[in-house]
């Protein structure tokens, strides 16, 4: 059952991509604000709602898990666009985990970095998830290989909110992610299997 999270996140991304004058001020708001709560937010708040549905909405002020995933995915998509003179448009979007796999191929950084995907794989709530996944992204932004690849930041955002919905769901989404991570994509296929 889709909850419409990812189509969500992917249209506020587009918007952001076609509003060029107000682009760097969304970014900065994104980036500034940690939750859907903060008051500079209610700035974006338009764009967020009018791609919404209504099952979506809280109806009580309290952020509802669709409104919590897909500003996780766009936050995220403006804290990797941070000090990009343009938005990274590549042919493709690579699922968030897989390219942290490819920065593991670095010996100087991978036990670190497999510390840090650890600690996001081991909590239960999101918003633990969530500041694990921002330290990340800060660690991709860190390597300048790094800065072309288009990530599926929509696609993180429906994970984000299948993880919120119950304990069967969190385990799948971080089987997932673990598989992406820890799967070596470029051991020898000639083993004989």
């Amino acid at each position: 059952m889709a909850s419409g999270v990812e189509s969500a996140t992917k249209n506020i991304i587009k918007t952001f991509y076609q509003s060029e004058n107000s682009r760097k001020a969304i970014l900065a708001v994104l980036k500034s604000s940690a939750t859907l709560n903060n008051r500079p937010v209610q700035a974006i708040w338009p764009i967020l709602m009018k791609n919404l549905n209504e099952r979506q909405l809280s109806h009580n002020g309290v952020p509802s898990t669709s409104e919590i995933a897909v500003y996780a995915g766009i936050r995220f998509f403006a804290l990797y666009q941070q000090g990009k003179d343009q938005f990274v448009d590549g042919s493709e979007n690579v699922a968030f985990f897989k390219l942290l796999s490819k920065l593991r191929m670095d010996k100087k950084i991978q036990k670190g970095l497999d510390q840090r995907v650890r600690a996001v794989l081991s909590v239960n709530d999101v918003t633990s998830v969530i500041n694990g996944l921002t330290n990340l992204i800060g660690i991709i932004n860190g390597h300048n290989e790094m800065h072309n690849v288009r990530i599926d930041f929509a696609c993180l955002a429906q994970e984000l909110y299948w993880f919120q919905l119950n304990h069967k769901q969190r385990v799948q989404v971080r089987l997932k992610w673990g598989e992406q991570y820890f799967y070596d994509s470029h051991k020898s296929t000639e083993s004989g299997e």
